[in-house]
């Protein structure tokens, strides 16, 4: 959560409030999509053959953490987007109508005011992170069971 945070709060902020809307964003988003619906398993595949094989991390923690954040990030990004989307954009006007920049309107008045959903959104992926991850750390199957 640590690492994947930052970069979807970057990317939902990017892709919500400066992308135009274009093929490329619409492909953007499809790919977030498509990606947030990989089966775990392919995730932990893709991150055994870049992290552990290709980038010789080994079988270590950091190795783990990189995958789970490839697992992460496309619904955090998606679950961000779609908490700066719902701020009506009248607050948009009203910051920009008070003189603030676009930056500032998006950090003092946008951001504050998704802060809730983006919260939510923060601790939903983190419970389908520890879904994933629990029953490793505790002995696979009798996890499971209990």
């Amino acid at each position: 959560m640590l690492i994947s945070f930052p970069i979807a709060l970057g990317a939902g902020i990017y892709l919500n409030e400066y992308a135009k809307k274009n093929w490329v964003t619409n492909l953007v988003r499809t790919a977030i999509e498509i990606l947030s619906s990989l089966p775990s398993v392919v995730v932990g595949l893709f991150g055994f053959l870049i992290f552990v094989v290709r980038f010789d991390f080994g079988f270590s923690i950091l190795s783990g953490a990189f995958a789970l954040t490839l697992f992460n990030l496309p619904l955090l990004t998606r679950s961000i987007e779609e908490s700066l989307a719902a701020v009506p954009n009248a607050q948009r006007e009203g910051g920009l109508a008070l003189g603030l920049s676009k930056w500032e309107t998006v950090t003092r008045i946008i951001v504050p005011a998704a802060l809730p959903s983006i919260l939510t959104g923060v601790i939903l992926s983190a419970g389908r992170i520890f879904g994933e991850l629990l029953p490793h750390l505790y002995g696979g199957a009798k996890c499971a069971r209990a």
